[in-house]
């Protein structure tokens, strides 16, 4: 079933967080990349080429390697705003908030999204105060939310500012 519907639509696949994958899966992913039409994305968290495990014989040029890093502090600061300015989020420690995401996430643009978005929820409030602390205990416990996703730019994230 999903083969037949990678064939009959435009999709990629993307492999995120590789850690030595099996053999099994592997062959999956050769199937899916076997009639070329299905762009395969692999993504290891470190800059270890042999993270990617079975998977390794699948990418023959290995150029093609891409160091994502997190943002630098003045663009991560605006990007924080940003979000910010997207979710609404108001506050009466707003610049402290702001301060502590950026030493919290180092840059990292899924963790400031992530933060902005859970100081907009009741449990992270007192008033007209972020509880900044609370917060990123549960941020760096994977505590879920009900947050909202429609602040996210529309046609793909290729919005700009």
């Amino acid at each position: 079933m999903v083969l037949d519907t990678l064939r009959a639509g435009k999709y990629a696949v993307i492999l995120d967080h590789l850690q030595q994958p099996s053999a099994t899966f592997a062959s999956d992913i050769r199937e899916i990349t076997g009639w070329a039409a299905t762009p395969v994305v692999g993504i290891a968290r470190s800059a270890h080429m042999e993270d990617v495990g079975f998977l390794l014989p699948l990418f023959s040029d290995r150029q093609e390697k891409l160091e994502l890093r997190n943002f630098e502090n003045e663009v991560a600061e605006a990007f924080a705003q940003w979000v910010i300015g997207r979710v609404g989020l108001c506050a009466g420690n707003l610049d402290e908030f702001v301060r502590r995401v950026l030493e919290f996430s180092h840059g990292n643009p899924g963790a400031i999204i992530s933060m902005v978005r859970m100081a907009k929820e009741p449990k992270y409030r007192s008033d007209d105060y972020i509880k900044v602390t609370p917060l990123y205990v549960d941020f760096r416990l994977g505590v879920e939310f009900g947050g909202s996703q429609e602040w996210l730019p529309r046609g793909g994230g290729t919005e700009s500012k």
